[in-house]
């Protein structure tokens, strides 16, 4: 968020006009598509590389209700909850948006 008041602040002070559209994503983890988070084209290290496909990949689920079990589903977006790298994960999903003219920002605080 400081690269954004930086900005505009640049703005003001050159009595430029800034315009600004935010986008607030809830269960924005969820919405990760695994296989559009291109991670071999930016972590070289394949055992880090190894790891962080262990943590995104087929990640299963079921549901329990007292004895009853449902059966099990497998995750096909998302990244996990709670770790230390999930914002980090978001915010390279969102790092090959298209090229326009005006600025881009984003940002993951999960």
């Amino acid at each position: 968020m400081l690269a954004v008041a930086n900005h505009v602040k640049a703005g003001f002070e050159m009595k430029k006009k800034t315009g600004a559209a935010f986008t607030d994503l809830s269960a924005a983890n969820d919405t990760v598509w695994l296989q559009g988070l291109k991670l071999a084209q930016i972590v070289k290290c394949k055992k880090i590389l190894r790891i962080l496909a262990r943590m995104t990949g087929m990640r299963r689920f079921y549901g329990c209700l007292g004895d009853d079990t449902s059966k099990t589903f497998t995750l096909k977006n998302g990244v996990p909850q709670g770790s230390v790298i999930t914002p980090t994960l978001f915010n390279v999903y969102l790092s090959d948006m298209p090229e326009t003219k005006s600025l881009k920002f984003g940002y993951a605080d999960d």
